[in-house]
């Protein structure tokens, strides 16, 4: 073996029990987004559009780094003294949670405007109920690869701080229009999701490629979209997967909606009797 190889062995290493859901690396990750989002919420809710960008730069270099790590370490298959590359192609960075690694540049590079917004939407709406979603329900996430867990957990922590903070910072933007914008972007990235299912997956090993869960090859594995699929013919549920995420986007904007509102009227109320 070479030296990255070497390393990449060490790194590989294995914990002698499996992260599990709510476990402590679990629940310290729960506490550190917690906390990174409350102080960028809080602290950063109203800084310049310069330091905003350099936040969610910096947030979406962490996930890239880490992603990168990902499919290098799952492409080394070491044996004692000897190592191979071989590519899974289950990990192809194109899932439905991969999709910030390629929305949030052109929300700190773009110039302001209708491409960015829409991708303000989506970082603050769909990509932050997927990372809810599988803080909620980790199941899946966790190997005994120990840097491996830390990575879903780092990746998945991100959007929900990319998602919130977004939301906070670019509060007065939030309107149906905006919810709208983010629902184009899910629709485009699912587009791309499907042509890749139809292209890609008959060409590599079976059973091993399903972007966004949603190939016509493959049954879906993500909880109760796995009890539906084989139930129902598939444009049926298709369907049901494109209108069930448009409609957790809206949810999460009207929750995000009417916290905003609620907490506006609680600083007036504030504000009005400090004035008394």
């Amino acid at each position: 073996m070479n030296f990255i190889e070497k390393l990449l062995d060490i790194l590989s290493m294995d914990v002698a029990e499996c992260p599990t859901s709510y476990g402590r690396l679990h629940l310290l990750f729960c506490a550190i987004v917690i906390g990174v989002t409350l102080f960028l919420s809080i602290r950063h809710k109203n800084c310049s559009d310069k330091k905003y960008r350099t936040i969610i730069g910096i947030c979406w270099g962490i996930m890239f780094l880490f992603e990168v790590y990902k499919q290098i370490q799952y492409s080394c298959h070491t044996n004692g003294s000897t190592a191979y590359w071989e590519y899974k192609w289950y990990i192809f960075p194109f899932q439905f949670c991969s999709t910030p690694l390629y929305i949030l540049p052109l929300v700190f590079l773009l110039p302001d405007g209708k491409v960015r917004d829409a991708a303000m939407s989506f970082t603050s709406l769909f990509a932050l109920f997927a990372g809810l979603a599988v803080f909620v329900y980790p199941e899946g996430i966790f190997v005994k690869e120990i840097l491996i867990s830390i990575q879903s957990l780092t990746h998945h922590g991100m959007q929900i701080v990319t998602g919130i903070f977004t939301a906070v910072w670019a509060r007065k933007r939030f309107n149906l229009k905006f919810y709208l914008k983010g629902l184009i972007v899910f629709a485009i990235m699912s587009a791309i999701a499907m042509t890749l299912n139809l292209t890609v997956q008959p060409a590599v090993e079976p059973n091993s490629f399903n972007m966004f869960y949603i190939s016509p090859y493959r049954n879906s594995s993500l909880p109760v979209l796995s009890m539906i699929q084989p139930k129902v013919p598939y444009p049926v549920f298709l369907i049901l997967y494109l209108v069930g995420f448009g409609l957790a986007g809206l949810i999460v904007y009207y929750a995000e909606f009417g916290s905003m509102v609620l907490a506006n009227k609680l600083g007036k109320n504030k504000q009005n009797k400090e004035a008394i």
